[in-house]
């Protein structure tokens, strides 16, 4: 078992987000300046590319959400399950679970020796 404990999901670090993002905003400047600008050099012409990059970029956050969602559920059991607790950091100024690996080791090892 890994002694470091899990760090608490962020959205941002989240590439699903991000590349829904980027195809939208993608989409979005098809409709403004037309497909040709977001077609690929030497692909054919098909019409509702400019859907397609949107319906992509929707799935991607759909995507994004659930992966997310599902990861801070893992960590909330986490955390639950071996009493750590979250700690502020001072960069970021809220809630995020830069833990003490040591008080994880204690925890742990008090948990293994009563059974």
């Amino acid at each position: 078992m890994s002694s470091k404990a899990p760090v608490a999901p962020v959205w941002w670090k989240n590439t699903f987000f991000l590349f829904g993002i980027v195809l939208i905003l993608l989409a979005v400047l098809g409709l403004i300046r037309g497909e040709a600008v977001i077609r690929d050099p030497g692909q054919k012409f098909e019409t509702g590319l400019v859907l397609f990059y949107f319906l992509g970029g929707v799935a991607m956050l759909v995507n994004g959400w659930l992966t997310h969602s599902q990861g801070q559920q893992l960590f909330d059991e986490y955390v639950a399950l071996h009493g750590v607790e979250e700690k502020k950091t001072a960069s970021l100024g809220k809630e995020n679970s830069n833990v003490d690996v040591e008080e994880v080791k204690d925890k742990v090892g008090s948990e293994e020796e009563n059974g």
